[in-house]
């Protein structure tokens, strides 16, 4: 994940005056950048109880490092390694989102 600063003339406003239109203005937006990651499901139907534990520390600690103030089972995509159909070996992926590295900080809310 990165971020970066984006103009696009998608982002651009046409304000109205009467019935002459303003000038066009280039609109800039500050994102995060991400990569897709091919993933069987998320987490959100088989809890995380059923993972790894030290899976689930090295999320955790990158959750602290970035503040991410809104980790549950929804942003946590599961890749599974051995092809079984039920819970054998698995990679776990933390989705990131608006809500990490804030610019300010309030109540966090983890799962």
């Amino acid at each position: 994940m990165a971020l970066v600063k984006i103009t696009h003339s998608i982002f651009n406003v046409n304000c109205v005056n009467g019935n002459k239109p303003r000038s066009k203005k280039l609109v800039s937006k500050i994102a995060s950048f991400q990569k897709f990651i091919q993933h069987d499901f998320d987490a959100r139907y088989h809890g995380t109880s059923n993972f790894p534990v030290s899976a689930m520390h090295r999320i955790e600690i990158l959750d602290i490092r970035i503040l991410n103030a809104d980790r549950h089972a929804g942003n946590l995509l599961v890749r599974k390694l051995d092809g079984v159909e039920r819970f054998g070996q698995v990679e776990l992926i933390p989705i990131g989102h608006g809500l990490c590295l804030p610019e300010s900080l309030e109540d966090a809310y983890f799962e």
